[in-house]
Parts: C-alpha cells; structure tokens; sequence
C-alpha cells in the first residue's frame, strides 16, 4: 500500500470472497495486541481468499479500517452486518468486545484471547478498568471458537470454568526486530536491558533492587538499560528519579523508543531482564532471543512456556533470586568471551554449546514464523465458512 488507509467507505459487498471483520479496541504502534491484530489483517489481504476490514475504536496503522465509537458505533456499522466472520481480539476491557454476544448462523465468531492482567498487580488508578475488563470475559462464552494466543490463556479460561480446547492456541506472529545475532558476536560492556510497558506489574522495581545487588557484588561493569512506554506516569518517573538519585553512569532510563532505536537496544544487550509478576506471553522474550540477549525471567504465568527453556527463570517478586541468575548468565558470557569454543550457557532446559544454543533458538522462533502461522490462520478460517462449528461453550 502507498498510502494510509484511514477510515474507508464500505463500498458493499465483496463477491466471492468470505467478508472478515477484524475487531479490536485498539490498534496502535508498538503494542503487542496490536501487532497480533495488524499481522491477521496483512495475512488475510494478502491471500487474496478473504476480503478483511478492521473495525476499531483507535487505528494508528496502515490498513484498511473505520474507527468506530463504541459498541452502537460497531454494530450498525455495514462491515459488521455483513460479515461472514467476526474475529475479536480480546486483552482489555473494551465496549466493542460486548458485540461477541451478536451472532447468528451465518456469522462465525471468533476470539483471539490474549488474556487480561489481574487488577490486584496494577496501579491503583488501573484497576477498575482491569476489573471491567475480568467481568466482560463471560461475553465470549457464546462464540464459536477461541483460539488463545499462549497454552497459558487458555489455561487461565480453563480456571474460569470454560470449556477450552488447547489445540486451538495460535500464537501471535513473530516480526524480528533484528537479524539473526550469536551471543558470542557481543563485544563492549554486558548490558541487561528490561524491554516493555514500565508498569509495576513488569517489576522494573525488582530489577532495580537486582541491579543493586550485582553492584555491591562486584558486578560494576555491567550496564542496564530501561527500555519501554511510560505508561503510568508516577510509577516510571518513580523509576527515573530512583536510577538518577543512584549516581551510577550504568544505568540508563531511555524510555520509549523508535523502532529502530529499540532494534539498536537489542543489538547491544547481553541479557533481557523481565521480571513480570503477569504475561501472557511476552513478545520482547521472542526479541531478545532473535538477537542474541539471553533471557531472564519470572518463573510465571505464561513466562516459563515463552522462554521455552532457553535462559533462566528467577523466583517472581524476589530480587535476589534474579540477582542470582542474572549473576549466572553473566558468568557465563564472561566465560563465553573469553573461550567461545569451551564455555557451556547454563539454562533452564541444561547446559548447551553455543552452537547447540544457537540451533535450539532458531528451531524455536521458527514455530512464530509468519508464512506457518499466517497459513494455519487461513486454513481455520477456510474450516469455518465451509461448515458449521460447535459453539465455545461456557462453564463444565
């Protein structure tokens, strides 16, 4: 496309093509729900077999789309009407997402479930949204299918009293950010860097309280980055103003960045820091693997799953025990520098080879592929206008 498509007229119906409405409340630059709802629009126009249309309260990317206001906004809109399916993503409370109850026996639904954070990790000022958004998740009962984007969400719809099939996970597509990086291709300092929404859910306040643990071990050559959107403003401020009381010239508040400067980021970092106390998933895991940063993470939630056993899992919450690993891993790059063709990495799935590491990480990014995921998301789509579909169901 040449040019932004930003709300276009419904010019009618599309002839031999099933119609696809895409619906999500948002769709923004670097978010990764985003991300997952641009990635099923691209793929869908590319195959030429579906004709879809995103439908959003906010679109801040390149595709064709009509900004909606509210649930009224949505379903008088004609693409809505006549679609053949209608294909929510759901991770926060929006009033759009009150529309998976609308159905009929032409209309397939579908859910994307990207699972919501628990309000009692939020910011206060965050939990009532958080709390509306648990409640709308009863809304997707009637639809035909979800298709979780981890196991974890699936898992966590199961816990709710769903009937989930875990067979339907289809994990969002992975966009690399970088090339392909060796760990071993790293020079200058060791760098740890905590990509992601500077929230206290992502507990970039345990990595502090880590970081000052490596310091008074010794570990004053290393260097951490904090990388990501600002998005509760007290919170990320409390963060700047802790790394800038501390006086160290090793420690670094960036903030949010252009993509190009978070590819850069990558490209320096040894090791990702991600001490979250909720995700369910974790693209910058996927990132930081891509570019050759060993992960660190919570052993929670979807985290242990999403680093697939490729890095090291701390104890959620306890700042000594990611202390520890990241001490570990750092040991090991150390090691790794001074005798590439010796040094094992120890990580969570035993100890490997560089070149071991560097196989298992490509067979691993390899199932995020695009081409396979984009071709399993059209193959459903086919199954459910060729014939009719059980519906999701609700509590056993």
């Amino acid at each position: 496309m040449n040019a932004p498509l930003r709300n276009v007229a419904y010019t009618g119906r599309s002839r031999g093509r099933p119609r696809v409405c895409i619906i999500g409340g948002a769709c923004t630059e670097g978010d990764a729900i985003s991300a997952s709802i641009a990635a099923d629009c691209r793929t869908l126009l590319a195959s030429g077999e579906f004709d879809p249309f995103l439908l959003t309260g906010k679109c801040e990317v390149d595709l064709p789309h009509a900004e909606v206001r509210g649930l009224k906004g949505l379903i008088h809109h004609p693409r809505f009407v006549d679609a053949d399916i209608r294909l929510f993503h759901y991770g926060f409370y929006t009033e759009l997402a009150d529309a998976c109850v609308i159905g009929g026996d032409r209309i397939k639904r579908i859910v994307r479930y990207h699972n919501i954070t628990p309000p009692h990790f939020v910011d206060p000022s965050q939990r009532a949204n958080l709390e509306r958004g648990h409640r709308q998740i009863a809304a997707i009962a009637g639809v035909d299918e979800v298709w979780p984007i981890s196991p974890f969400n699936g898992r966590s719809l199961a816990a709710m009293g769903f009937a989930v099939d875990l067979a339907k996970t289809l994990p969002m597509p992975f966009a690399p950010l970088t090339g392909r990086i060796d760990p071993r291709a790293k020079a200058g300092p060791i760098i740890i860097a905590f990509v992601g929404r500077i929230v206290p859910a992502k507990g970039v306040h345990v990595l502090l309280d880590a970081f000052d643990l490596l310091m008074a071990r010794g570990y004053d050559d290393v260097e951490l980055e904090i990388v990501g959107s600002t998005y509760i403003r007290g919170y990320a401020s409390a963060i700047r103003e802790r790394i800038e009381r501390s006086g160290r010239k090793n420690a670094r508040f960036l903030g949010k960045l252009s993509a190009r400067q978070l590819a850069r980021a990558y490209e320096r970092a040894s090791i990702l820091a991600m001490p979250s106390f909720h995700e369910g998933f974790c693209v910058p895991v996927t990132e930081a693997l891509q570019a050759g940063a060993i992960p660190v993470v919570s052993d929670t939630t979807a985290l242990p799953e999403t680093l697939n056993g490729l890095g090291r899992l701390a104890a959620v919450g306890d700042a000594a025990s990611l202390a520890d690993r990241l001490a570990e891993v750092i040991d090991d790059l150390r090691a790794l520098r001074r005798d590439p063709q010796r040094t094992q990495l120890r990580l969570e799935r035993g100890s490997l080879t560089p070149d071991a590491y560097q196989e298992a990480v490509s067979r691993y990014l390899d199932t995020f592929s695009p081409a396979r995921l984009g071709a399993e998301l059209i193959d459903r789509l086919r199954v459910m206008v060729g014939g009719s579909t059980g519906g999701f169901g609700a509590a056993r």
